[in-house]
């Protein structure tokens, strides 16, 4: 779990990179239109997920 944390961006493009190598090499029929649907969708969702591992947390204190 520890590797998931420290490269979420890595598993992202990895996982991006097999679905399309999938398409190409014919073990997953989609279509151009589906094959890009489904890459944007799933870039967002993967994106918005290493963005929550990656983006500190902080509270801010107000200045009196």
């Amino acid at each position: 779990m520890s590797f998931l944390r420290r490269e979420p961006v890595l598993l992202q493009a990895a996982f991006l990179a097999l679905i399309n190598l999938l398409v190409a090499f014919g073990l997953v029929e989609l279509t151009a239109e589906q094959t890009g649907a489904l890459v944007g969708v799933l870039a967002a969702v993967l994106g918005l997920w290493a963005r929550r591992l990656v983006t500190p947390v902080s509270t801010l204190k107000e200045k009196k």
